[in-house]
């Protein structure tokens, strides 16, 4: 996948509790492999070049209209791709597959290509020995996780930027 300069992500992000354990799987991947620092996130959405106020308020509304929900680890993968060198694979549950469509309905994108939920651990074009490696000496990630909110990213991959600009709880925290 190409570089982007500038565009926009939407991302679930996870409760305070499981987000402590997920960070710390995170930070033991992202030091043993030596990758660039990000957000701990599952990526719904995207690329976008803009969002419009309207669009952002929707986004806020779904939140508020939906209930924090769970999803299910399916262990660690790994790959040879820079953004899905090392990552959590998630199970692509109703529930994710509703919510692809809820945003979608606000957001025009491709809901037909192949959708790999996952949360990366580390970014970066590491070799197969060294994550095999490090798949012996990391714990066993939670096998239930809570996602409580989304989030709208803004994105300059050529400069490893990440930052979250709106995030919005759903219901039940």
């Amino acid at each position: 996948m190409d570089k982007l300069r500038e565009a926009f992500w939407i991302w679930a992000e996870f409760s305070q509790n499981d987000s402590i354990n997920l960070i710390d799987l995170k930070n033991t991947a992202q030091q043993f492999l030596g990758s660039p620092f990000f957000d701990l996130h599952l990526t719904l959405a995207g690329p976008f070049n803009t969002f419009t106020q309207n669009q952002i308020k929707q986004i806020d509304l779904l939140c508020k209209e939906n209930n924090s929900f769970k999803v299910e680890s399916k262990g660690y993968k790994y790959k040879n791709q820079f953004y899905e060198s090392f990552y959590i694979s998630i199970e692509n549950s109703h529930k994710l597959i509703d919510l692809r469509k809820k945003i979608a309905h606000i957001k025009k994108f491709n809901l037909n290509k192949t959708f790999n939920p996952h949360i990366s651990l580390s970014y970066g074009n590491h070799e197969n020995s060294v994550k095999e490696h490090l798949l012996t000496i990391l714990p066993s990630p939670n096998n239930i996780l809570n996602v409580d909110k989304l989030s709208i990213v803004h994105v300059n991959e050529y400069e490893n930027m990440w930052d979250i600009i709106y995030t919005f709880n759903f219901k039940n925290l």
